[in-house]
């Protein structure tokens, strides 16, 4: 190529075949593409710009498609759109929806948080419960369970100061995995402790009549004494 014919055929400004583009052309260099010829034949390389890629409707190399972020992005409600520089896609959500992929729908209800402990720790016939709750994804939410749950906890658990009462050891506490299932009142403790507990109620009955009588009689002193004064 040249005037003088003394140059080799750059690819990339000429092919043999004048019905195929040239190397610059096929690489878009005007779209910052960058054609890479082996001179002297009709074979280059392109180093395609940011926005665009190969094109498979050509059969040389080239720079030709515009590159489709969204080809890598799923929506799960809504269309992608792609950024004007071709280098960012978005999700394009409907009223109902939002988040970075249109996932979640507005007015719906995350998953349940795991279960509370249950409340009160313990207690001998004491209903225990327990609580579990979810977030709101939306400005509002209805329907369904609602965000908060509770249930009552399964099993008898008594404290360990109720365990002296109840005659048994500290076995009682473990779960009922049939581990324990043996376990038997201590019947000489609870004799004990029922002895104990009539000898409480008989003392505060005592004082209870106790009281009583000096109320009583404070009240009939304050009434007689005045009177006796006054006769005497």
């Amino acid at each position: 190529m040249g005037p003088t014919c003394a140059l080799k055929r750059n690819p990339c400004i000429e092919l043999s075949d004048s019905a195929q583009m040239p190397g610059n052309m096929a690489c878009n260099s005007g779209q910052g593409g960058k054609c890479i010829p082996t001179l002297g034949s009709d074979y280059y390389a392109c180093r395609c710009g940011p926005r665009w890629t190969r094109s498979v409707l050509h059969e040389l190399d080239n720079c030709l498609a515009l590159k489709d972020q969204c080809s890598s992005v799923v929506c799960i409600r809504g269309d992608c759109i792609s950024s004007p520089d071709g280098t960012k896609a978005y999700c394009l959500c409907p009223e109902e929806a939002f988040g970075e992929r249109c996932e979640h729908l507005r007015g719906d209800w995350a998953q349940w948080s795991s279960w509370s402990t249950c409340s009160p720790a313990c207690g001998h016939g004491i209903l225990r419960q327990r609580e579990r709750v979810r977030s709101c994804l939306g400005e509002q939410c209805s329907g369904g369970a609602g965000g908060r749950q509770i249930e009552t906890c399964k099993g008898n658990l008594p404290c360990p100061d109720e365990l002296m009462i109840l005659g048994l050891g500290l076995e009682a506490l473990a779960p009922q995995d049939g581990a324990y299932t043996n376990a038997k009142p201590n019947r000489e403790l609870q004799q004990k402790f029922t002895y104990r507990k009539r000898r409480y109620r008989l003392f505060t009955s005592l004082m209870k009549l106790l009281i009583a009588f000096l109320i009583i009689f404070a009240v009939v002193a304050a009434t007689i004494l005045p009177l006796y004064v006054l006769l005497y």
